[in-house]
């Protein structure tokens, strides 16, 4: 899923994220459960992780 930054509301970390290619990932394990990684957002421009707060 792609991820769009919204200045002020993600650590600053994220603000490149509307010039940067991000995404957050949604993974499944097959004939499985989903796995919980809705707190990590891929800036795939930079090829680092951010943590976003629970």
């Amino acid at each position: 899923m792609i991820y769009k930054s919204v200045p002020g509301a993600q650590p600053a970390a994220l603000d490149p994220c509307g010039e940067h290619r991000c995404a957050r990932l949604f993974p499944k394990v097959r004939n499985r459960s989903w796995i919980d990684a809705r707190h990590l957002v891929i800036d795939l421009s930079s090829r680092k992780v951010v943590e976003l707060g629970r």
